[in-house]
Protein backbone atom coordinates (compact mmCIF):
# COMPACT_ATOMS: atom_id res chain seq x y z
CA UNK A 1 0.00 0.00 0.00
CA UNK A 2 2.99 2.63 1.15
CA UNK A 3 4.21 1.71 -2.71
CA UNK A 4 0.98 2.06 -4.05
CA UNK A 5 0.27 5.59 -2.33
CA UNK A 6 3.35 6.98 -3.06
CA UNK A 7 2.86 6.50 -6.90
CA UNK A 8 0.07 7.99 -6.94
CA UNK A 9 2.57 11.67 -7.27
CA UNK A 10 5.40 12.49 -8.43
CA UNK A 11 6.02 15.66 -6.39
CA UNK A 12 5.16 14.75 -2.71
CA UNK A 13 5.82 18.20 -0.59
CA UNK A 14 7.39 16.11 2.34
CA UNK A 15 7.64 12.20 2.12
CA UNK A 16 5.53 11.54 5.02
CA UNK A 17 2.60 12.24 3.75
CA UNK A 18 2.32 9.25 1.82
CA UNK A 19 3.13 7.12 5.25
CA UNK A 20 -0.34 9.37 6.46
CA UNK A 21 -2.71 7.89 3.54
CA UNK A 22 -0.68 4.49 3.43
CA UNK A 23 -1.69 3.74 7.10
CA UNK A 24 -4.52 5.71 7.63
CA UNK A 25 -7.05 5.50 5.05
CA UNK A 26 -7.75 1.77 5.26
CA UNK A 27 -7.24 -0.79 1.69
CA UNK A 28 -9.43 0.87 -0.77
CA UNK A 29 -7.65 2.12 -3.53
CA UNK A 30 -10.44 4.06 -5.06
CA UNK A 31 -10.93 6.11 -1.77
CA UNK A 32 -7.06 6.30 -0.97
CA UNK A 33 -6.53 7.80 -4.40
CA UNK A 34 -9.47 10.08 -4.26
CA UNK A 35 -8.52 11.47 -0.97
CA UNK A 36 -4.56 12.23 -2.03
CA UNK A 37 -5.92 13.96 -5.28
CA UNK A 38 -7.83 16.44 -2.49
CA UNK A 39 -4.62 16.55 -0.19
CA UNK A 40 -2.52 17.32 -3.64
CA UNK A 41 -5.51 19.87 -4.79
CA UNK A 42 -5.10 21.59 -1.23
CA UNK A 43 -1.51 21.64 -0.88
CA UNK A 44 -0.96 24.19 -4.55
CA UNK A 45 -3.96 26.02 -3.65
CA UNK A 46 -2.20 26.36 -0.16
CA UNK A 47 1.48 26.62 -1.73
CA UNK A 48 0.06 29.33 -3.54
CA UNK A 49 -1.25 31.37 -1.02
CA UNK A 50 2.10 31.25 0.81
CA UNK A 51 2.14 35.37 1.77
CA UNK A 52 -1.61 34.95 2.86
CA UNK A 53 -1.26 31.86 4.94
CA UNK A 54 2.30 33.28 6.14
CA UNK A 55 3.33 29.53 5.15
CA UNK A 56 2.01 28.65 8.49
CA UNK A 57 0.68 25.60 6.52
CA UNK A 58 2.33 22.40 7.18
CA UNK A 59 1.79 19.44 4.60
CA UNK A 60 2.25 16.68 6.88
CA UNK A 61 -0.61 18.43 9.54
CA UNK A 62 -2.42 19.07 6.10
CA UNK A 63 -2.59 15.46 5.32
CA UNK A 64 -3.37 14.47 8.74
CA UNK A 65 -6.22 16.50 9.14
CA UNK A 66 -7.51 15.28 5.11
CA UNK A 67 -7.02 11.81 5.75
CA UNK A 68 -9.05 12.37 8.92
CA UNK A 69 -12.02 13.87 7.11
CA UNK A 70 -11.92 10.75 4.87
CA UNK A 71 -12.48 8.22 7.18
CA UNK A 72 -14.13 10.00 9.95
CA UNK A 73 -16.61 12.45 8.68
CA UNK A 74 -18.42 12.58 12.21
CA UNK A 75 -15.41 13.67 13.77
CA UNK A 76 -14.46 16.22 10.90
CA UNK A 77 -17.27 17.95 11.42
CA UNK A 78 -17.67 18.48 14.97
CA UNK A 79 -13.80 19.59 14.40
CA UNK A 80 -14.79 22.25 12.04
CA UNK A 81 -18.44 23.42 13.28
CA UNK A 82 -17.25 23.58 16.60
CA UNK A 83 -13.72 23.45 18.48
CA UNK A 84 -10.57 22.58 16.18
CA UNK A 85 -8.35 22.35 19.34
CA UNK A 86 -10.16 19.03 19.98
CA UNK A 87 -7.98 17.78 17.81
CA UNK A 88 -4.81 18.91 19.83
CA UNK A 89 -6.65 17.09 23.11
CA UNK A 90 -7.51 14.23 21.11
CA UNK A 91 -3.69 13.72 19.64
CA UNK A 92 -2.55 14.18 23.15
CA UNK A 93 -5.22 11.60 25.11
CA UNK A 94 -3.85 8.74 22.10
CA UNK A 95 -0.25 9.40 22.80
CA UNK A 96 -1.02 9.03 26.46
CA UNK A 97 -2.85 5.64 25.77
CA UNK A 98 -0.14 4.61 23.36
CA UNK A 99 2.46 5.28 26.32
CA UNK A 100 0.52 3.40 28.82
CA UNK A 101 0.17 0.38 26.32
CA UNK A 102 3.54 0.30 25.81
CA UNK A 103 4.49 0.20 29.42
CA UNK A 104 2.20 -2.77 30.22
CA UNK A 105 0.20 -0.63 32.98
CA UNK A 106 -3.40 -0.70 33.93
CA UNK A 107 -3.74 2.10 35.51
CA UNK A 108 -6.66 4.31 34.45
CA UNK A 109 -5.89 6.66 31.53
CA UNK A 110 -5.11 10.33 31.61
CA UNK A 111 -4.36 10.93 35.59
CA UNK A 112 -4.22 14.16 34.65
CA UNK A 113 -6.10 15.16 31.52
CA UNK A 114 -9.59 14.01 30.99
CA UNK A 115 -10.58 14.01 27.27
CA UNK A 116 -13.35 16.37 26.25
CA UNK A 117 -16.48 14.95 26.63
CA UNK A 118 -17.71 15.88 23.28
CA UNK A 119 -14.94 13.56 21.72
CA UNK A 120 -16.21 10.40 23.61
CA UNK A 121 -18.39 9.24 21.75
CA UNK A 122 -15.99 9.46 18.85
CA UNK A 123 -12.99 7.43 20.37
CA UNK A 124 -15.21 4.40 20.00
CA UNK A 125 -16.66 4.68 16.61
CA UNK A 126 -16.18 3.52 13.31
CA UNK A 127 -13.23 5.45 12.02
CA UNK A 128 -11.65 6.03 15.28
CA UNK A 129 -8.81 3.25 15.18
CA UNK A 130 -7.42 4.94 12.00
CA UNK A 131 -7.88 8.82 13.65
CA UNK A 132 -5.52 6.89 16.36
CA UNK A 133 -2.88 5.72 13.95
CA UNK A 134 -3.19 9.40 12.41
CA UNK A 135 -2.92 11.36 15.22
CA UNK A 136 0.42 8.87 16.66
CA UNK A 137 2.15 8.12 13.64
CA UNK A 138 5.42 11.08 13.94
CA UNK A 139 6.54 11.51 17.30
CA UNK A 140 6.13 14.64 19.66
CA UNK A 141 9.86 16.00 19.02
CA UNK A 142 8.27 16.08 14.75
CA UNK A 143 6.83 19.27 15.40
CA UNK A 144 5.47 20.35 11.89
CA UNK A 145 3.53 17.08 12.18
CA UNK A 146 1.88 17.35 15.19
CA UNK A 147 -0.62 19.65 16.18
CA UNK A 148 0.14 19.67 20.27
CA UNK A 149 0.54 23.02 21.30
CA UNK A 150 -0.97 24.60 18.10
CA UNK A 151 -3.02 27.49 19.12
CA UNK A 152 -6.81 27.48 17.55
CA UNK A 153 -6.20 30.16 15.22
CA UNK A 154 -3.59 28.34 14.00
CA UNK A 155 -5.44 24.85 14.00
CA UNK A 156 -8.38 26.56 12.31
CA UNK A 157 -6.48 27.58 9.36
CA UNK A 158 -6.15 23.73 8.48
CA UNK A 159 -10.09 23.30 8.36
CA UNK A 160 -10.90 26.70 6.49
CA UNK A 161 -8.88 25.29 3.64
CA UNK A 162 -10.15 21.78 3.53
CA UNK A 163 -13.95 22.67 4.16
CA UNK A 164 -14.80 22.84 0.72
CA UNK A 165 -13.07 20.21 -0.57
CA UNK A 166 -15.03 17.34 1.22
CA UNK A 167 -15.48 14.50 -0.36
CA UNK A 168 -18.99 12.80 -1.44
CA UNK A 169 -19.41 10.11 1.01
CA UNK A 170 -18.84 12.72 4.00
CA UNK A 171 -21.99 12.68 5.95
CA UNK A 172 -23.32 15.40 7.75
CA UNK A 173 -22.85 15.17 11.31
CA UNK A 174 -26.20 14.82 13.25
CA UNK A 175 -27.05 17.14 16.11
CA UNK A 176 -26.40 14.99 19.04
CA UNK A 177 -22.75 15.23 17.56
CA UNK A 178 -22.52 18.85 17.69
CA UNK A 179 -24.43 18.89 21.08
CA UNK A 180 -21.17 20.03 22.86
CA UNK A 181 -21.82 21.16 26.20
CA UNK A 182 -20.00 19.48 29.31
CA UNK A 183 -16.43 21.05 29.76
CA UNK A 184 -13.09 18.99 29.36
CA UNK A 185 -11.60 18.93 33.33
CA UNK A 186 -7.84 18.63 34.48
CA UNK A 187 -7.78 16.03 37.51
CA UNK A 188 -5.53 18.25 40.45
CA UNK A 189 -3.89 15.20 43.01
CA UNK A 190 -4.59 15.54 46.51
CA UNK A 191 -1.75 17.56 48.23
CA UNK A 192 -0.59 20.74 49.92
CA UNK A 193 0.40 23.71 48.21
CA UNK A 194 1.45 27.47 48.98
CA UNK A 195 -1.58 29.82 48.49
CA UNK A 196 -1.31 33.71 49.13
CA UNK A 197 1.94 36.26 48.89
CA UNK A 198 4.94 36.75 50.98
CA UNK A 199 5.91 40.00 51.81
CA UNK A 200 8.32 40.60 48.38
CA UNK A 201 6.03 39.54 46.53
CA UNK A 202 3.51 41.65 47.56
CA UNK A 203 5.65 44.47 47.46
CA UNK A 204 6.75 44.20 44.18
CA UNK A 205 3.15 43.74 42.76
CA UNK A 206 2.25 47.38 44.45
CA UNK A 207 5.63 48.71 42.74
CA UNK A 208 3.89 46.91 39.25
CA UNK A 209 0.78 49.24 39.90
CA UNK A 210 -1.27 47.01 42.63
CA UNK A 211 -3.30 49.05 45.26
CA UNK A 212 -1.95 48.27 48.73
CA UNK A 213 -5.00 47.36 50.27
CA UNK A 214 -5.07 44.40 47.80
CA UNK A 215 -1.83 43.26 48.32
CA UNK A 216 -2.73 43.22 51.95
CA UNK A 217 -5.73 40.87 50.84
CA UNK A 218 -2.95 38.12 49.63
CA UNK A 219 -1.01 38.14 53.50
CA UNK A 220 0.43 36.21 54.66
CA UNK A 221 1.16 33.64 52.55
CA UNK A 222 0.09 30.07 54.28
CA UNK A 223 0.26 25.75 53.32
CA UNK A 224 -3.30 24.08 52.66
CA UNK A 225 -4.21 21.10 51.89
CA UNK A 226 -6.56 20.05 49.48
CA UNK A 227 -8.28 16.84 48.60
CA UNK A 228 -7.84 15.47 44.66
CA UNK A 229 -10.26 17.51 42.67
CA UNK A 230 -11.45 18.21 39.09
CA UNK A 231 -11.10 21.80 37.22
CA UNK A 232 -12.00 23.16 34.00
CA UNK A 233 -9.14 23.18 31.71
CA UNK A 234 -10.49 26.68 30.23
CA UNK A 235 -12.83 29.04 31.39
CA UNK A 236 -16.43 28.20 30.01
CA UNK A 237 -17.30 29.14 26.41
CA UNK A 238 -19.86 30.71 24.58
CA UNK A 239 -21.15 27.37 23.10
CA UNK A 240 -20.88 25.98 25.89
CA UNK A 241 -23.42 27.82 27.61
CA UNK A 242 -25.10 28.17 24.77
CA UNK A 243 -26.63 24.87 25.52
CA UNK A 244 -27.51 25.64 29.45
CA UNK A 245 -28.98 29.50 26.99
CA UNK A 246 -31.43 26.91 24.93
CA UNK A 247 -32.08 23.80 27.38
CA UNK A 248 -33.06 26.10 30.39
CA UNK A 249 -34.24 28.87 28.82
CA UNK A 250 -32.28 31.21 30.59
CA UNK A 251 -31.67 34.71 30.14
CA UNK A 252 -29.13 35.79 27.25
CA UNK A 253 -25.27 37.36 28.24
CA UNK A 254 -25.53 40.58 26.69
CA UNK A 255 -24.45 41.39 23.64
CA UNK A 256 -26.11 38.01 22.61
CA UNK A 257 -28.64 38.17 19.63
CA UNK A 258 -31.11 35.87 21.33
CA UNK A 259 -29.75 32.78 21.93
CA UNK A 260 -26.99 33.27 19.41
CA UNK A 261 -23.69 34.35 20.87
CA UNK A 262 -21.26 37.05 18.91
CA UNK A 263 -20.13 36.14 15.71
CA UNK A 264 -17.34 34.08 15.21
CA UNK A 265 -16.75 33.97 19.18
CA UNK A 266 -18.50 29.92 19.88
CA UNK A 267 -14.75 29.45 21.37
CA UNK A 268 -13.79 32.56 23.38
CA UNK A 269 -14.72 32.37 27.26
CA UNK A 270 -18.40 33.50 27.85
CA UNK A 271 -18.59 37.44 29.31
CA UNK A 272 -21.30 39.19 30.72
CA UNK A 273 -22.40 37.04 33.38
CA UNK A 274 -22.87 37.59 36.92
CA UNK A 275 -21.71 35.40 39.77
CA UNK A 276 -25.68 34.75 40.38
CA UNK A 277 -25.90 33.49 36.54
CA UNK A 278 -22.13 30.90 37.12
CA UNK A 279 -24.19 29.29 39.86
CA UNK A 280 -26.76 28.73 37.83
CA UNK A 281 -24.83 27.37 34.97
CA UNK A 282 -23.14 25.06 37.56
CA UNK A 283 -26.54 23.55 39.07
CA UNK A 284 -28.09 22.92 35.63
CA UNK A 285 -24.72 21.56 34.12
CA UNK A 286 -24.92 19.21 37.62
CA UNK A 287 -28.39 18.20 36.69
CA UNK A 288 -27.59 17.41 32.99
CA UNK A 289 -24.69 15.61 33.62
CA UNK A 290 -24.83 13.57 36.92
CA UNK A 291 -21.74 15.74 37.97
CA UNK A 292 -21.69 17.76 41.41
CA UNK A 293 -20.33 21.05 39.48
CA UNK A 294 -19.69 24.35 41.45
CA UNK A 295 -17.55 27.02 40.68
CA UNK A 296 -14.36 26.10 42.58
CA UNK A 297 -12.93 27.47 46.07
CA UNK A 298 -10.23 30.57 45.86
CA UNK A 299 -8.24 27.47 47.38
CA UNK A 300 -9.17 25.64 44.26
CA UNK A 301 -8.45 27.82 41.62
CA UNK A 302 -5.15 29.24 43.24
CA UNK A 303 -3.63 25.69 43.46
CA UNK A 304 -4.79 24.44 39.65
CA UNK A 305 -3.68 28.26 38.67
CA UNK A 306 0.06 27.78 40.24
CA UNK A 307 1.17 24.36 40.89
CA UNK A 308 2.24 23.35 44.48
CA UNK A 309 5.54 25.80 44.93
CA UNK A 310 3.66 28.98 44.97
CA UNK A 311 4.90 30.82 41.21
CA UNK A 312 3.56 33.81 41.09
CA UNK A 313 2.49 33.21 37.66
CA UNK A 314 1.11 30.15 36.00
CA UNK A 315 4.48 29.58 34.03
CA UNK A 316 6.59 30.96 36.88
CA UNK A 317 7.97 33.98 38.67
CA UNK A 318 8.62 36.07 35.52
CA UNK A 319 5.88 38.33 33.75
CA UNK A 320 6.19 37.01 29.67
CA UNK A 321 3.15 39.16 27.48
CA UNK A 322 3.23 35.94 24.79
CA UNK A 323 2.11 33.85 27.69
CA UNK A 324 -1.46 35.54 28.53
CA UNK A 325 -3.58 38.03 27.10
CA UNK A 326 -3.42 40.72 29.86
CA UNK A 327 -3.30 44.40 28.78
CA UNK A 328 0.35 44.11 28.00
CA UNK A 329 -0.76 41.64 24.74
CA UNK A 330 -2.97 44.49 23.49
CA UNK A 331 -5.56 42.57 22.09
CA UNK A 332 -8.15 44.93 23.58
CA UNK A 333 -10.83 41.73 23.69
CA UNK A 334 -11.19 38.19 24.52
CA UNK A 335 -8.97 35.87 23.00
CA UNK A 336 -9.95 32.38 22.28
CA UNK A 337 -9.39 29.80 25.09
CA UNK A 338 -6.19 27.86 24.40
CA UNK A 339 -4.65 30.93 22.04
CA UNK A 340 -2.00 30.82 24.70
CA UNK A 341 -1.58 26.89 25.25
CA UNK A 342 1.00 25.62 26.06
CA UNK A 343 3.27 28.54 27.19
CA UNK A 344 1.08 29.76 29.20
CA UNK A 345 -0.43 26.95 31.08
CA UNK A 346 -0.18 26.55 35.06
CA UNK A 347 1.47 22.95 35.46
CA UNK A 348 -1.32 21.01 35.70
CA UNK A 349 -2.28 21.95 32.03
CA UNK A 350 -5.09 24.73 32.94
CA UNK A 351 -5.08 27.62 30.37
CA UNK A 352 -6.10 31.05 30.33
CA UNK A 353 -5.96 31.26 34.01
CA UNK A 354 -4.33 34.49 33.76
CA UNK A 355 -5.81 37.33 31.76
CA UNK A 356 -8.61 36.67 29.32
CA UNK A 357 -11.48 37.03 31.60
CA UNK A 358 -11.93 37.43 35.50
CA UNK A 359 -13.09 34.18 36.67
CA UNK A 360 -16.05 34.28 39.56
CA UNK A 361 -15.21 31.56 42.77
CA UNK A 362 -17.45 30.33 45.16
CA UNK A 363 -16.23 32.26 47.82
CA UNK A 364 -17.73 34.94 49.06
CA UNK A 365 -14.95 37.88 50.35
CA UNK A 366 -13.44 38.38 53.85
CA UNK A 367 -10.17 40.65 53.84
CA UNK A 368 -9.29 38.83 56.95
CA UNK A 369 -9.23 35.47 55.63
CA UNK A 370 -5.69 34.78 55.22
CA UNK A 371 -4.41 36.05 58.54
CA UNK A 372 -7.07 34.18 60.25
CA UNK A 373 -5.34 30.96 58.67
CA UNK A 374 -1.67 32.27 59.90
CA UNK A 375 0.09 29.40 61.58
CA UNK A 376 -3.09 26.88 61.63
CA UNK A 377 -3.17 23.48 59.52
CA UNK A 378 -5.82 24.43 56.95
CA UNK A 379 -7.52 21.38 54.76
CA UNK A 380 -9.73 21.82 52.20
CA UNK A 381 -11.02 25.41 53.05
CA UNK A 382 -14.33 26.46 51.57
CA UNK A 383 -14.04 30.41 52.50
CA UNK A 384 -16.78 32.16 53.88
CA UNK A 385 -20.33 30.82 53.38
CA UNK A 386 -22.07 34.58 52.95
CA UNK A 387 -21.45 38.21 52.65
CA UNK A 388 -21.57 41.28 50.20
CA UNK A 389 -19.20 40.29 47.73
CA UNK A 390 -17.96 37.60 45.99
CA UNK A 391 -14.19 36.00 44.59
CA UNK A 392 -12.71 37.06 41.17
CA UNK A 393 -9.54 35.84 40.25
CA UNK A 394 -7.03 35.74 37.14
CA UNK A 395 -7.25 39.65 35.71
CA UNK A 396 -8.30 40.00 32.15
CA UNK A 397 -7.60 41.08 28.70
CA UNK A 398 -7.84 44.77 29.55
CA UNK A 399 -6.04 44.57 32.94
CA UNK A 400 -1.73 44.72 33.58
CA UNK A 401 -0.03 41.90 34.83
CA UNK A 402 -0.06 42.91 38.54
CA UNK A 403 -3.73 41.56 38.34
CA UNK A 404 -3.14 37.95 36.18
CA UNK A 405 -1.03 36.93 39.35
CA UNK A 406 -2.27 33.93 40.51
CA UNK A 407 -2.72 34.93 44.08
CA UNK A 408 -4.94 37.92 43.37
CA UNK A 409 -8.16 38.76 44.65
CA UNK A 410 -10.76 40.80 43.73
CA UNK A 411 -14.36 41.43 44.80
CA UNK A 412 -17.59 42.55 43.32
CA UNK A 413 -21.18 42.23 44.61
CA UNK A 414 -22.56 38.84 42.90
CA UNK A 415 -25.14 40.67 40.61
CA UNK A 416 -22.92 42.67 38.91
CA UNK A 417 -21.87 41.67 35.41
CA UNK A 418 -19.16 42.86 32.74
CA UNK A 419 -17.57 42.57 29.05
CA UNK A 420 -14.72 40.68 30.86
CA UNK A 421 -16.14 38.67 33.43
CA UNK A 422 -16.53 34.80 33.21
CA UNK A 423 -15.98 31.66 34.94
CA UNK A 424 -14.71 28.09 34.90
CA UNK A 425 -16.13 24.75 36.63
CA UNK A 426 -14.98 22.22 39.51
CA UNK A 427 -16.11 19.02 40.62
CA UNK A 428 -14.91 18.52 44.17
CA UNK A 429 -15.99 16.88 47.59
CA UNK A 430 -15.28 20.25 48.93
CA UNK A 431 -19.13 21.75 48.12
CA UNK A 432 -20.97 18.08 46.99
CA UNK A 433 -23.03 18.42 49.74
CA UNK A 434 -24.52 21.77 48.64
CA UNK A 435 -25.77 20.47 45.69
Amino acid sequence: MGKFVHRLSADWPDDECPKIFAEGLGDNPRQIKRTVNTFLMLWKLADKRKAKLQERIKPIRLAKVVAIQAVHPDLYNLLLKDEPRYLREMEEYYRVEATREQKGSSEKLSTVLEPPPALMPFLSRRGAAAVRRILTLHKPELLDANFAGLPPDELRLYFTLTRRAEAPQVAPATESDLKVFEPQVVRIPTGKFLMGSTKEQAAQAIKDGLDKEYAEWEQPQHTVELSEYSIGKYPITNREYQAFIKDAKYTQPRGWDGDQFPSEKGGHPVVNVSWNDAIAYCRWLSEKSGRHYHLPTEAEWEKAARGENGSIYPWGDQFDPQKANTGEAKLGDTSEVGQFSTQGDSPYGCADVSGNVWEWCSDWFDENEYKNRAGKSVKDPRGPQDGRTCVLRGGSFDYSLGFARCALRFRLDPNFLYDNFGFRVCVSPILKSEL
